[in-house]
């Protein structure tokens, strides 16, 4: 069915705000919407439809909510990923118990990559959420490939 929600309907929005995610836990496949503009990156919800469903159902995210789409949104294993303007956080909405949480314990590199003139998306490696981080200068290029361990704040860690 067609999105249409004319409350976030801006000149400036960008495909990026879409993805596909597959819930293992019930063989679900869901389109997650996170409303993010180029021009304006504060939300009040998320919007979801599983497929088969007839509609669209909006998922409040609470004050405050911000993204970034400079570095795409991700659905990994039934949790959809994006990042926020801060660059300090990744923002993450657990699609099978409706939860959103803020993951902060990024790379460092990651954290520091606007002082180092380094830039950084989100990806999937092997069913993993991932930060592949580019710093380009006259002198070298380099590319690191971060891979997230664990799924809870306190277990979370990064491998490269």
């Amino acid at each position: 069915p067609r999105f249409d929600d004319q409350s976030t309907c801006y000149d400036r929005s960008w495909h990026a705000a879409y993805s596909f995610a597959y819930l293992p836990t019930s063989g679900l496949y869901k389109v997650v919407h996170v409303p993010c503009h180029l021009d304006r990156s504060v939300y009040d919800r998320v919007h979801v439809i599983t497929l088969g469903e007839k509609s669209w159902r909006g998922v409040p995210a609470g004050s405050g909510a911000r993204c970034s789409l400079g570095d795409n949104v991700v659905s990994v294993d039934g949790v959809t990923y994006w990042t926020t303007p801060e660059a300090d956080k990744v923002m993450s909405f657990d699609l099978e118990h409706g939860r959103f949480t803020s993951i902060r314990s990024l790379p460092s590199v990651v954290l520091s990559s606007s002082k180092n003139g380094g830039s950084w998306h989100l990806g999937d490696v092997h069913g993993r959420l991932a930060i592949v981080f580019t710093q380009l200068s006259s002198a070298m290029e380099r590319t690191e490939v971060w891979v997230m361990q664990g799924r809870t704040v306190g277990q979370i860690r990064w491998s490269c």
